[in-house]
């Protein structure tokens, strides 16, 4: 295990992936390894491209333009052009432990028999949270991607255990028979959101196994204008789409009929 790959997919996010490449210039890089960052400019319209260029000289940067609107088809390509034996994967609007690296090249040197991993996702708010979401914020750990169980050791993940793509690790042998549905997950506006779910249920279906990495910390940073009700309702109604499309599509494999079905669900499961 020589060569670790990172990947970021962005899209219209350059000040939030300025955050994130800045967080990664401060990694511990363990003796004796090399990595390289993938970024995948998903057809971005900002400065998004001089932003990459900017950390190229500081970090080591393999920059990829996807046409193809859909974070799916970014990660995809990502999987076509990744060198790692293990690829971690995180988002734009993430910040990195500077322990991050390690902790997974530590859990990889443990673990040889592992196939996934996953670390723990803290929130930072771009403003103090109003007090209701405060007092509430265990129910919004899906909207705000956080995943923070509190627990900083390493072991072996159970059946009910799960990790969420803002801070997840591969063996990229996995995807040598599969790849991101782009059916799902985000496509410019239009947020569908599971991509990583589908994967995740399909090497647990294998009986592959996963490992909690306690010390591979992620915070994401919350911008304020996720922190409303407005922004809430929206997300738990992108769920309700997935599990939707997601029941579908387990329908009509199953050779059942299905009536009335709304056009953005016809066009996901078929």
């Amino acid at each position: 295990m020589n060569m670790i790959t990172v990947n970021i997919c962005t899209w219209n996010r350059a000040k939030l992936l300025d955050q994130t490449l800045k967080s990664m210039t401060k990694l511990s890089v363990p003796d004796g390894i090399q990595w390289e960052l993938i970024i995948v400019d998903n057809n971005s319209t900002d400065n998004t491209s001089e932003v990459i260029d900017h950390y190229s000289t500081l970090l080591p940067v393999k920059k990829v333009f996807e046409r193809r609107q859909g974070k799916c088809y970014a990660l995809n390509t990502m999987l076509s052009k990744a060198s790692g034996k293990y690829i971690i994967f995180t988002d734009d609007d993430v910040l990195v432990d500077r322990r991050w690296l390690s902790a997974y090249v530590d859990a990889f040197n443990q673990y040889p028999d592992a196939v996934y991993f996953g670390g723990p996702v803290k929130p930072l708010f771009e403003k103090p949270p109003p007090k209701w979401m405060q007092e509430n914020l265990q129910e919004f750990s899906i909207p705000f991607a956080i995943l923070d169980p509190h627990n900083y050791a390493n072991y072996v993940l159970g059946m009910n255990d799960y990790v969420i793509g803002a801070n997840m690790a591969f063996l990229k042998k996995v995807f040598q028979t599969r790849e991101f549905d782009c059916k799902l997950g985000h496509r410019g506006d239009q947020i569908v959101g599971g991509e990583e779910i589908e994967i995740l249920k399909e090497v647990k279906a294998a009986d592959l196994k996963g490992v909690w990495v306690g010390k591979a910390i992620t915070t994401h940073f919350i911008v304020k204008e996720r922190m409303t009700l407005a922004s809430l309702f929206n997300s738990f109604g992108r769920k309700g789409r997935v599990d939707c499309i997601k029941r579908i599509r387990l329908a009509a494999a199953e050779g059942k009929r299905i009536f009335n079905v709304p056009t953005w669900v016809s066009e996901c499961y078929s």
